[in-house]
């Protein structure tokens, strides 16, 4: 799966390193291969999805989310991350970027998943919680069966036959995608 990421926001390299890592170790733990990439076209099959992580978010859209998804969208922006949200949730924490990790996956599975549904635990959890933002810490918040199985269900939608063909474009992109 290529994502294609439109920083709107100032996040520090170091944080949205951190996040591309963990998003790309949750996804990998359930046998799926992200890769991020930046300052890039997406390609015309619109398999690619872009994500657009974005701060100054207004106080009024959708209260205390984190981002949303556009999982029935076929091009165009389908994931949009409120950095500035993520940002003061991270405040105190040292996570290099596991909450925005967190929450790019948990957008992304929208997308993957075809649906906007949530789960009752676990990252597809509608609202965390403190136990939640532990859990993402220690690395044990993980996808429900059910998640994994909708995202297997729906991969070819996203798969390139020829994924050799992803490159990076720009230098200074962050390291966790090639």
């Amino acid at each position: 799966i290529r994502v294609c990421i439109d920083r709107a926001a100032a996040v520090k390299f170091e944080i949205l390193a951190g996040a591309e890592r963990t998003a790309v170790q949750l996804f990998e733990g359930i046998g799926v291969r992200l890769r991020f990439v930046c300052d890039h076209t997406p390609d015309a099959s619109n398999r690619e999805i872009v994500m657009r992580i974005a701060d100054s978010t207004d106080p009024g859209l959708l209260k205390r989310a984190l981002g949303f998804a556009r999982p029935y969208a076929h091009d165009g922006v389908r994931v949009t991350i409120f950095y500035d949200r993520v940002e003061e949730l991270q405040r105190g924490r040292d996570d290099a970027g596991v909450i925005l990790g967190h929450t790019m996956t948990h957008e992304l599975t929208h997308v993957l998943e075809a649906e906007n549904a949530h789960a009752d635990n676990g990252i597809m959890r509608s609202r965390w919680d403190e136990r939640d933002f532990e859990a993402m810490r220690i690395g044990e918040l993980y996808f429900s069966e059910a998640d994994v199985r909708a995202i297997h269900n729906n991969l070819s939608a996203f798969t390139f036959p020829d994924t050799s063909r992803c490159m990076r474009v720009a230098a200074g992109c962050s390291p966790a995608g090639n």
